[in-house]
């Protein structure tokens, strides 16, 4: 998903729209990563997340092969 597409969507249907994607995934053929990041945010789209909850951690993502969504 592009950019712009986030961006004209609401947090609420990103989310939703990665969690059906979620659930779709075959664990015997995914794809996964990992990176460094918040991990009480780890898409970064809460913008007022409090201060007490600022927590690096490694992050794992995984998706189905050929995905046009990236790594959820």
């Amino acid at each position: 998903m592009t950019e712009n597409k986030r961006d004209e969507m609401t947090v609420e249907q990103w989310i939703s729209l990665r969690k059906g994607e979620g659930k779709r995934i075959d664990p015997d053929h995914a794809e996964f990563t990992f990176h460094w990041g918040q991990i009480m945010d780890p898409y970064g789209v809460d913008p007022d997340l409090p201060d007490e909850y600022d927590q690096i951690g490694r992050l794992y993502f995984a998706r189905n092969p050929n995905s046009d969504l990236g790594f959820l």
